[in-house]
């Protein structure tokens, strides 16, 4: 017989091709709880929906979710101790959390201490920086040199000559529509070569002479090199 019991465990996991919504709706109306209430079973931290159940009990309460879309987990939380039979008044009590009661034990953090007893304040408009060196950061340009001129100054020097003046819209002229406004001449095409005077040879016309075929280069002469033609037995031929 299996004694060990199991939590129900709920991570927010959904079912594939399930609708999240539809699936907080039903499981508002799995656990009788209200919608509002579900939406924090969805935040994706593990919570213990079930507490203490046997392995009948916690598969059904899988199955259960399962249909609704939610993916549940059976954890293994201890191992009950073997009880004679006769007595079964020795076990200990389990119960079942109402519906909708959300079973996460919560974690107690330690508040930090910090040891304050050799720090004191000081009194009002005191000057916490007395007594340290001031360091003044070195000029970044050398203006020393420099002087500013008088109020009304042109600083910029202009350029001798007349300035020049746009024409006078009265000699101004319009030409004629479809009128080409570009002066400038384009240049001269490249004369293409005369080839009045160039035939073409019949087919198969060798257009080489032979005073202008290049001759074929000639076999090397190997007759005083040394070498010699043996037959198949060895003997030299």
């Amino acid at each position: 017989m299996d004694t060990r019991v199991y939590d129900i465990v709920f991570s927010g996991g959904l079912v594939a091709g399930r609708d999240p919504a539809q699936v907080r709706s039903e499981f508002a109306r799995l656990f009788k709880v209200d919608p509002a209430a579900v939406e924090r079973l969805f935040h994706g931290r593990p919570v213990i929906l079930k507490k203490g159940l046997d392995r009948q009990t916690a598969d059904k309460y899988r199955a259960a979710l399962e249909r609704v879309g939610a993916v549940c987990e059976l954890r293994l939380q201890a191992v009950a101790e073997t009880v004679p039979a006769g007595k079964a008044e020795d076990r200990p009590a389990m119960t079942i959390a109402p519906a909708g009661v959300i079973l996460t034990v919560s974690r107690e953090v330690p508040r930090p201490e910090f040891d304050l007893g050799r720090m004191s304040l000081a009194p009002a408009g005191a000057d916490l920086l007395e007594g340290m060196d001031s360091v003044v950061a070195a000029p970044l340009f050398d203006l020393s040199t420099l002087t500013m001129a008088p109020p009304g100054i042109e600083l910029v020097e202009g350029k001798g000559g007349e300035p020049a003046h746009p024409p006078a819209p009265g000699d101004m002229v319009m030409d004629e529509p479809g009128v080409d406004l570009d002066t400038r001449v384009p240049p001269a095409a490249a004369p293409l070569p005369d080839i009045s005077g160039i035939t073409l040879a019949p087919p198969g016309t060798a257009v080489l002479s032979s005073g202008e075929r290049k001759p074929l280069p000639l076999p090397p002469d190997l007759s005083n090199s040394g070498l010699a033609l043996e037959t198949v037995d060895g003997s030299a031929a």
